[in-house]
């Protein structure tokens, strides 16, 4: 076995905003966690704790690290009670009631330092994920990680060593936008133990029914089982992005029907600054899975790609 499969359990400790798209005034948050989040906190974490900050290049060296060896799902939210094993609550199964229970927004503004008087053109309002649902109950985020059985015990950096403590390190992460603000903070509740909780290939309860995980050529590979049929109403939902497009190497995820976003954002290139990155279109979480699908990797960030070439 290469890959031992964890399940995640965190408690949200203060708000969250995971940014997706502005609305006039309003800054709107994504209604989950992608995996790339949850591997930029993680390499921020490691990097502190090894006192390195802000060394840019333990940064990448990390975060390179991380990106061999790891595997990020997705985080959804859930509360306690919802279900007995804590399975994520996806937004699609009831849209109107998902964002009363979770969304919340603050209205804020810049204050010109001289006047003491707000700054013109600087009104806005950010929109984040709850601590607590609007009926008091806490809200926790669950998802998924794949650790590689050769996940290196320390990290070298210009002679200086970083330990790959990870299981420490997720104890506490502060993830997403407003981190100044105090947003973001996640406390880890499961696993309390990692070695009897991790395993190797099988269900991926936290996807919903009809998913399975396995291995294929060193990598995780995704595969879901038959499903109702184009139209019917129990489609099997995808819960993280796909490539809906060739994109870097990559190939496009098919038996997909749903909408399609461009994902982008900003990466830091060097200590000039940031630029940002290529787009890739993907097919939004929530997509249909129109036919079974068959051996998607999983890439390390936790969406979906397709079979390479010399997969058929």
């Amino acid at each position: 076995m290469t890959w031992t499969h964890y399940r995640l359990l965190f408690r949200l400790e203060s708000p969250l905003h995971i940014g997706y798209r502005k609305t006039g005034n309003l800054m709107q948050t994504r209604r989950y966690v992608p995996g790339k989040n949850l591997w930029a906190a993680l390499t921020e974490r490691l990097v502190h704790l090894a006192g390195q900050a802000p060394n840019a290049q333990a940064y990448r060296r990390v975060g390179a690290v991380l990106k061999q060896s790891f595997r990020f799902g997705y985080l959804w939210p859930t509360y306690e009670g919802r279900t007995s094993g804590w399975a994520p609550h996806f937004p699609w199964s009831d849209p109107a009631h998902w964002d009363y229970l979770y969304l919340d927004s603050r209205v804020g503004t810049a204050q010109m330092p001289t006047s003491r008087t707000a700054d013109e053109g600087s009104l806005h309002e950010v929109e984040f994920i709850a601590p607590y649902t609007r009926e008091g109950r806490p809200v926790y985020l669950v998802g998924d990680l794949w650790v590689h059985k050769d996940v290196q015990g320390n990290i070298q950096v210009n002679g200086q060593s970083i330990p790959l403590n990870w299981q420490t390190a997720l104890q506490r992460l502060q993830i997403g936008g407003e981190r100044t603000y105090g947003w973001g903070r996640l406390r880890l509740v499961e696993p309390a133990n990692w070695e009897a909780n991790g395993r190797g290939p099988g269900d991926l309860p936290h996807w919903g029914n009809g998913w399975h995980w396995d291995e294929k050529d060193g990598e995780v590979v995704i595969e879901s089982r038959e499903n109702a049929g184009e139209g019917g109403e129990n489609h099997i939902r995808l819960p993280v992005h796909a490539l809906a497009a060739d994109a870097n190497g990559s190939k496009a995820v098919v038996n997909l029907q749903g909408p399609v976003e461009p994902v982008l954002g900003w990466e830091r290139q060097s200590a000039a600054g940031y630029r940002l990155s290529q787009a890739m279109i993907m097919y939004e979480p929530g997509t249909r899975v129109v036919s079974a699908l068959r051996q998607a990797y999983l890439a390390p960030w936790g969406y979906l790609q397709g079979p390479q070439e010399n997969d058929a």
